[in-house]
């Protein structure tokens, strides 16, 4: 009973130690909330804007899915925005990208160095590079109307296989210094998960699992 009850328990650490990994949670929390706040903002704006739905009648009309959209059609749903209001939506969401890398680095640097907490950095660093990269693409055809979309889904696979990598190195690091295990366990999974659904995935989703190693992090304990 005593040892289920050790398990089950968040680790006890010294003081500086689990302070950065509590705060290297809430980096984790809020880099999700960010994603869960970009994602909200867009199907928010898709839907009231109508563009989800004028995107549908322009694919059925020309008998293409919406991502087949010829650029100019796109162009033409979203209404020849400019460079400034594209940037007023492209900008905030570009910045969850950010988050996502300084909560995985905040978080690999109490656990210790090494290749992985270097690899879990750098994938972290790549899923933002793949995420921005689809954010500017994307403003790319809806502006200028410029033919580059079949770009886009590579780089959303991109986005998610990287970061689902990087939650799983994160994982294993967490685990290997007995911290936050439980959590440390689900993100690892669904880190694995992103990499082999990163076909299916919307690329928010790694960042949106982060939030579950950063519940079990918040919750590290300073032992004095």
């Amino acid at each position: 009973m005593m040892s289920t009850l050790d398990r089950s328990a968040p680790p006890t650490l010294t003081g500086g130690r689990a302070a950065a990994f509590r705060r290297a949670g809430r980096w984790l929390l809020a880099s999700a909330a960010a994603g869960l706040a970009a994602l909200a903002t867009v199907i928010t704006v898709e839907v009231t804007s109508g563009t989800a739905e004028a995107a549908q009648r322009a694919a059925d009309r020309l008998g293409v899915g919406v991502d087949e959209l010829p650029a100019d059609v796109v162009s033409d749903v979203y209404g020849h925005p400019t460079w400034a209001e594209e940037l007023l939506l492209s900008v905030p969401l570009a910045l969850v990208g950010v988050l996502f890398v300084v909560a995985v680095r905040a978080a690999v640097r109490p656990a210790g160095g090494g290749p992985l907490a270097t690899a879990a950095t750098v994938l972290a660093g790549g899923c933002a590079a793949f995420w921005i990269g689809t954010i500017g693409l994307s403003g790319l055809v809806n502006v200028e109307a410029l033919a580059v979309q079949h770009w886009i889904g590579p780089l959303v696979v991109l986005t998610v296989a990287t970061g689902g990598a990087a939650l799983a190195a994160l994982a294993v690091l967490l685990r290997r210094c007995g911290v936050a295990r439980r959590s440390a366990t689900t993100v690892g999974v669904l880190g694995v998960l992103s990499v082999i659904g990163c076909f299916a995935l919307p690329p928010v989703a790694p960042i949106l699992f982060g939030a579950v190693a950063g519940v079990g992090l918040v919750r590290t304990r300073g032992g004095g």
